[in-house]
């Protein structure tokens, strides 16, 4: 365990902390998205849309039905079942980010429908 500020904040120690984080970045960038993406991708929304079924049934899922829905849809998007269909960098960014967003919205409202 580091003792001193000094060690803590040495350039020596936080340039071998961005050499890391340069190298976890580039083979990062190098790795392409595998083709069996879109199937796990799938298989995750339909695991959590069984569980929302199992967990809300009836009228009470009506809600998380339209934002699962809405999620499906980019999912679709994000993971293409064509291999050869590329999405640029932002539109993946983009569709990370409302993929997230969804999902918390769905997180926010499952727990105020378990109140």
């Amino acid at each position: 365990m580091v003792k001193n500020i000094d060690e803590i904040f040495s350039p020596e120690r936080i340039r071998r902390n961005w050499n890391q984080v340069d190298e976890k970045a580039g083979k990062h960038n190098e790795l392409k998205s595998p083709s069996s993406a879109p199937s796990k991708a799938m298989a995750e929304f339909d695991r959590l849309q069984a569980l929302i079924h199992q967990r809300f049934p009836g009228e009470q899922s009506f809600a998380l039905d339209v934002m699962m829905e809405e999620l499906h849809c980019l999912l679709k998007k994000r993971f293409p079942e064509d291999e050869n269909k590329k999405i640029s960098p932002e539109d993946t960014l983009a569709f990370n980010q409302a993929i997230e967003e969804i999902l918390n919205q769905i997180e926010d409202l499952v727990e105020a429908l378990e109140l």
